[in-house]
């Protein structure tokens, strides 16, 4: 059954004092923030799944703060608990047990407060894949998403390996703006497969969602540093987005390659052109594996001057000073001169 927290945090949905209740019990029962009901739900579950906007978030924020207060209080800190483990993805290291103020100790409540944003009801959810499927909208994910714990939230993925990215493009609990804040929170989760191979690219050209998302997901998983204008800085793990959308998207998205294209330096552009799939035993280019349309926008971006295209080697005289070379002029309005 629910417990006095569980049911409080439930109010806030219907009382606008909801709120105090929660406050109340917490400053009591500090321990309280990591007890799991009948389901294997926390309070943060039961937030998660029945409240929204700033409600929502805003309790979510008190559950968290007092969460952190315990661990602090007992030295731990969250951060201590996160490292970088296969594949870059963040994942959390098992962390010893220590009491709350209560004098309640986590291994006598069945829960590890250092893991407390990915504790699993017995559907196998984490706070924030309860809020993805339960359509919490964007004010509640965002505030699951705060901190170290967040980022761990965000690339931990339930029985099918969807992390919180792939449920929120499927087409059951799609919404652009949580899409967006989980970028925002985690990019590298834009880089990892589901349980089937898919990347979140495939998905969200599958289920052909919004130009800007799409946009955004390639944005966050090109192989360079966009911000870095004055060299390519290349991206080790990043790029299978961009190697979708030019080589495997059948020339569907091309204006957001031109897009990308455009935010980009010319030594980026060079670099993005040439950049590899990956794979060990092919060292096939970019620029050489696209589509139709991609591949002429990549000729495109290279152009000097936006309309000098050059072809084969330098030709006729050399002096000190000029040396000649052989190009297409596109002109103003792509009319091919030689």
């Amino acid at each position: 059954g629910l417990l006095p927290l569980h049911l409080a945090v439930m109010s806030c949905a219907l009382f606008p004092t909801g709120d105090q209740s929660v406050e109340l019990i917490l400053a009591l029962f500090p321990g309280a923030v990591c007890v799991k009901d009948t389901d294997g739900n926390t309070p943060l579950h039961i937030a998660a799944g029945t409240l929204r906007g700033d409600v929502g978030a805003g309790v979510i924020d008190q559950l968290m703060q007092c969460c952190r207060a315990s661990m602090l209080e007992n030295g731990v800190s969250l951060e201590e608990n996160i490292t970088y483990g296969k594949n870059s993805m963040l994942v959390t290291e098992a962390a010893s047990t220590t009491s709350v103020s209560t004098g309640t100790s986590p291994d006598d409540l069945g829960v590890d407060q250092n893991n407390f944003y990915i504790l699993k009801n017995k559907k196998g959810e984490t706070p924030l894949a309860r809020a993805i499927k339960s359509l919490a909208g964007r004010q509640v994910v965002e505030a699951l998403l705060v901190g170290y714990g967040g980022q761990v939230a965000a690339l931990n993925a339930n029985s099918a390996s969807q992390n919180a990215l792939h449920l929120a493009l499927s087409s059951e609990f799609y919404d652009a703006a949580v899409i967006l804040s989980i970028l925002k929170s985690s990019p590298s989760s834009a880089t990892v497969e589901d349980g089937k191979g898919m990347l979140p690219i495939q998905l969200a050209c599958l289920n052909s969602v919004q130009h800007e998302i799409i946009l955004a997901i390639a944005i966050v998983d090109l192989p360079i540093d966009l911000g870095a204008k004055e060299e390519a800085i290349l991206r080790n793990g990043y790029g299978a987005s961009w190697w979708y959308l030019l080589c495997e998207s059948d020339d569907m998205y091309v204006d957001v390659v031109e897009e990308i294209l455009s935010l980009c330096s010319h030594p980026q552009k060079v670099a993005l052109c040439l950049t590899q799939e990956g794979k060990k035993d092919d060292s096939r280019t970019a620029s050489a594996c696209a589509t139709p349309q991609c591949k002429l926008e990549l000729r495109r971006c290279l152009r000097f001057f936006g309309r000098f295209e050059f072809v084969g080697g330098g030709g006729g005289s050399h002096s000190r000073h000029v040396q000649k070379f052989d190009a297409l002029d596109y002109g103003p309005h792509e009319s091919q001169m030689q």
